[in-house]
């Protein structure tokens, strides 16, 4: 009996050690993980910062050329009355 109780204790130290073990090498590998789950976000997060920018780029070049193209049409129509205006006369 007393072997036996010896048996299981050195059993039991033995699982408790390979335990601790496990529990250290999670660890280690939650702390690695959130590691690169921190360094994938700020990755992420200056991705996202840069498209803003290039969207708001993209967004104001589209209201010049919007502008632009406001200018150029009122210029072809007072073109056209001009040269109505000049064939009226011949």
């Amino acid at each position: 009996m007393q072997i036996t109780l010896q048996t299981d204790i050195g059993v039991s130290g033995a699982e408790k050690s390979s335990l601790e073990q496990q529990i250290s090498t999670l660890q280690l590998a939650n702390e690695r993980n959130e590691r690169q789950c921190k360094q994938e976000i700020g990755r992420l997060q200056a991705e996202i910062q840069s498209l803003r920018q290039r969207l708001d780029r993209a967004d104001a070049d589209l209201i010049h050329s919007r502008r632009e193209n406001i200018r150029l049409t009122e210029q072809v129509a007072s073109l056209e009355k001009e040269v109505i205006k000049l064939k009226s006369n011949f």
